[in-house]
């Protein structure tokens, strides 16, 4: 398969990921104070590691209500800016802004503090936010790609560490799977208990290593559970038996 058709195809299982599990790190739950009615934000600086390449991408998704999986009444703003040279205009098929690219290009630098710039409207607030890329980019070793293991043996090895944590996501399909977060040091192996629902389910898995960021919008005229997240993700799939 060319390295087009498995960026595309990853892109839109990544979609899918990012919303399930990137999520579920927010620094806010359901206790924390809510600016009722207001604008909620996720904005992405991401770099995305599949085989042998590597791309970046930048995205911002505005909504009129709470909408963490998906929009549901999708807003523009005037202009998105990140660190005075990323323009991330508005993209009217998948209704958010993002800068365009072409895939295999690498422009974010590890460690920098990134700014976020939103010009505003009659609809969205204007917001100046920041938040530092990750240190570094662990990337899976092994398996390799398309490779063969059992459940009975499964173990993952990385390279690349910076210490922290990273979290690992197995899945097949677009189904849940499993989040597992460990240390950064390089080596994981699969318990039982960890494998839980998919234990025993023989087929092809998508293994991902996340290394992120998040932090919470504070500014005024946004929901406070919307989120600011930048993040190295690297994937490959695997049949397991």
């Amino acid at each position: 398969m060319s390295f087009s058709k498995i960026l595309l195809l990853s892109l839109i299982l990544i979609f899918l990921i990012c919303t399930i599990f990137v999520n579920c790190e927010s620094p806010t739950n359901e206790n924390t104070d809510v600016n009722n009615g207001s604008i909620y934000a996720l904005i992405d600086i991401e770099r995305l590691h599949v085989g042998n390449n590597s791309s970046d991408y930048l995205r911002a998704r505005f909504d009129s209500i709470y909408a963490p999986d998906t929009s549901i009444t999708p807003l523009s703003a005037d202009s998105v800016i990140i660190n005075g040279s990323y323009n991330l205009e508005w993209n009217s098929f998948f209704e958010i802004h993002n800068y365009s690219n072409t895939p295999g290009q690498s422009y974010l630098d590890y460690g920098t503090s990134y700014n976020v710039v939103i010009k505003g409207n009659e609809f969205i607030p204007d917001m100046n936010t920041s938040i530092n890329f990750p240190a570094c980019f662990p990337k899976l070793d092994q398996p390799s790609i398309h490779d063969s293991i059992s459940f009975n043996n499964f173990f993952i090895e990385w390279y690349n560490s910076c210490g922290g944590i990273v979290r690992i996501v197995i899945m097949q399909g677009d189904s849940t799977g499993i989040v597992v977060v460990t240390d950064d040091d390089g080596y994981y192996e699969f318990t039982s208990k960890d494998l839980g629902p998919i234990n025993g389910n023989k087929g092809t898995y998508s293994i991902l290593m996340f290394k992120q960021n998040i932090a919470a919008i504070r500014s005024e005229g946004y929901d406070n559970r919307g989120l600011v997240r930048a993040y190295c993700l690297s994937h490959i799939l695997v049949n397991l038996f």
